[in-house]
């Protein structure tokens, strides 16, 4: 796969704007709904001779999206849909403020801990502040300007991190999608590219599921906001589910 000509189908991150945060929040929620939309998924190989790791740094994801897929729009069609867009929206913007004003960081410690379990595999790992680019659609990156002396590049990034209450239950529940690309620093193709995801469950195909604890889901948007500080703990406990599984990955390479 050229470097960045994959990914079209899913956009990188949430923008900061509320405005495009609705669009977008509208288009995630489209994909995720849709069973014919599917994602790379490229296993290490063992003949790859890759000892040495450029790991880029983790972005903090700029907004929690808090998402009802049944709701009003289950009820009322085309109008519910919209108002219950509207409504996911004003939860996404409470639930990241709330997050904000608590100093949450869910980037770091995730970075952390990939490092060290890749370092236990046997890989030697550094770290950068370069980053790729995020071209105008917002669905494919350019790694053309990074250049490192290690054998590969890691990409490490957030797509969702936040609660999703799904058509099929009441509860909202954590909605964690992660993405992990390896390439190769010369040739720059995939060694490695696998999406996680933790809690909701997409039915396309290519994604890597883990199962979220259920003692953080919640029947109410007013619960979930009532159990801030537990919520960010499902979400970790997610991460950290995620990341055994990379380790694991890398550990059988």
């Amino acid at each position: 796969m050229h470097p960045d000509m994959t990914f079209r189908q899913f956009p990188i991150s949430l923008p900061r704007s509320g405005r495009a945060s609705g669009k977008l929040l509208l288009s995630i929620v489209a994909i995720t709904l849709s069973a014919c939309a599917n994602v790379p998924k490229v296993d290490l190989a063992g003949q790859h001779a890759v000892k040495t790791v450029t790991m880029l740094k983790v972005a903090e994801p700029s907004s929690q999206p808090v998402v009802n897929l049944g709701g009003a729009s289950g009820a009322f069609g085309l109008i519910g849909a919209l108002a219950q867009n509207n409504l996911n929206e004003t939860h996404t913007r409470a639930y990241t403020e709330a997050l904000r004003q608590r100093n949450v960081a869910f980037a770091a410690p995730l970075e952390a801990d990939i490092a060290s379990k890749l370092r236990s595999a046997g890989f030697q790992v550094s770290s950068t502040d370069l980053q790729p680019v995020a071209n105008t659609d917002s669905r494919t990156i350019d790694y053309s300007a990074i250049e490192v002396k290690d054998d590969a590049i890691l990409h490490v990034w957030f797509t969702t991190t936040g609660y999703m209450s799904p058509p099929s239950k009441v509860a909202f529940q954590p909605w964690i999608t992660l993405r992990v690309r390896l390439i190769d620093a010369k040739s720059r193709k995939d060694l490695y590219f696998k999406t996680f995801t933790c809690g909701y469950k997409p039915s396309a195909e290519g994604f890597v599921h883990v199962n979220a604890d259920p003692r953080f889901e919640y029947d109410s948007f007013d619960i979930l906001m009532g159990k801030v500080d537990d919520s960010v703990d499902g979400i970790k406990a997610c991460n950290s589910a995620i990341t055994t599984l990379i380790g694991s990955d890398f550990a059988r390479r």
